[in-house]
This record gives C-alpha cells, structure tokens and sequence, in this order.
C-alpha cells in the first residue's frame, strides 16, 4: 500500500459552493486514478509569501491518499489543467497520521 499527502492551494476568488465542487471533483479525480482518500483537512484562507499567478491569499487544503497502484502523474496533469489551482505539492509518506496535522492543531489554539 502506497501512502500520499497532498496540499493543494486554490484561488482566493472562488465563492463556498465552487471549492466544495472543487473538492468533490479532485476527490473523483483520485479515485479514478486508482487511489482513496483516507482524509481531508481544510486549512483555510491564508496570505502567500509573495504572489502566486496574480493571487495574494489562497485557500489551502491537505489531502490523505492511499493506494497500490496510484497514477499520481494523472492526479497532478488534471491539477494542472484546473484554472482555480495557483499551487500543489504531492509527497510519499510512510503512514497516514492518525492525529490531526499541525495546522489544524494549531487552529484549534488559537481559539
């Protein structure tokens, strides 16, 4: 079993119900590429270090993927091909965590 984490930032522009589509979209996306999503995290609106395709802000999400066969190269080409994408970083874990991710941790501090 192949493990994935996958952080995705889109355009800051985009209204609640098209991230929502977004989102159901990648996740299709995953599946027929032979992988699963084990779990979702929304970070949130968060300032970019420096502009990013003429965006300032941008909404970040942290996909878990798991798999045997995983074609990430098709996952990444339909990223690619989305417009509302600005960014994306795939990486290979050992694991999928079982506790929430230090974003969504430190969120829930701040409160």
């Amino acid at each position: 079993m192949n493990y994935y984490e996958q952080v995705l930032i889109t355009k800051q522009g985009i209204a609640d119900a098209g991230l929502k589509k977004l989102i159901d979209i990648h996740k299709k996306t995953i599946s027929s590429n032979g992988g699963e999503v084990h779990g979702t995290e929304d970070w949130g609106l968060k300032q970019l270090q420096h502009k990013i395709k003429g965006n300032r802000k941008g909404y970040y999400f942290l996909f878990y993927i798991k798999g045997k066969n995983i074609k990430i190269h098709g996952i990444e080409s339909a990223m690619l091909l989305n417009e509302d994408i600005i960014r994306f970083l795939t990486i290979k874990i050992k694991k999928i965590p079982e506790n929430p991710s230090l974003m969504i941790s430190e969120k829930r501090n701040n409160r």
